[in-house]
């Protein structure tokens, strides 16, 4: 696969992921279903907010695979909030519906959750901050030793 392929492949569910939370806030009126519990809206707000937080560090990795752990999670929560942020605000004009700094909190807790798992996963599958770092071989002349 070419390295333009990969960044639209590694990029469309950070555009899905966005359309998708646009469409959602655009429903007036659009309320959670009862889980049991008070909190509820929270919940789904935090695990939107990861499954979009995910997006982002695909989208960063295909275009930047050398990105270092901390720099993936500063994109991730950088793009996510501030798409959190607008979206309350959208969602301000929408009637029917209430935008609240309580759902940035848990949008950004959805995120942070994001970051963690990503981090998991990289470095659980080998992915060290050396080796991100690392330029690729293969460029380079060798250098011999000898007389």
């Amino acid at each position: 696969m070419t390295s333009t392929g990969r960044r639209w492949l590694l990029s469309a569910p950070l555009i899905g992921a966005s359309i998708t939370l646009f469409w959602l806030s655009s429903i007036p009126g659009l309320t959670v279903p009862d889980l049991g519990f008070g909190w509820q809206d929270k919940l789904v707000h935090a695990a939107a907010y990861a499954v979009y937080g995910i997006a982002v560090q695909l989208a960063v990795i295909g275009n930047r695979p050398s990105v270092s752990a901390f720099g993936l999670a500063s994109w991730s929560l950088s793009v996510g909030l501030a798409f959190a942020l607008t979206d309350e605000w959208h969602q301000s004009y929408v009637p029917h519906r209430v935008a609240g700094f309580d759902d940035v909190v848990a949008d950004v807790v959805g995120l942070l959750f994001s970051c963690a798992l990503i981090s998991s996963v990289r470095s659980r599958f080998g992915v060290r901050e050396q080796e991100a770092r690392r330029p690729q071989q293969g460029g380079g002349r060798r250098r011999e030793s000898g007389n």
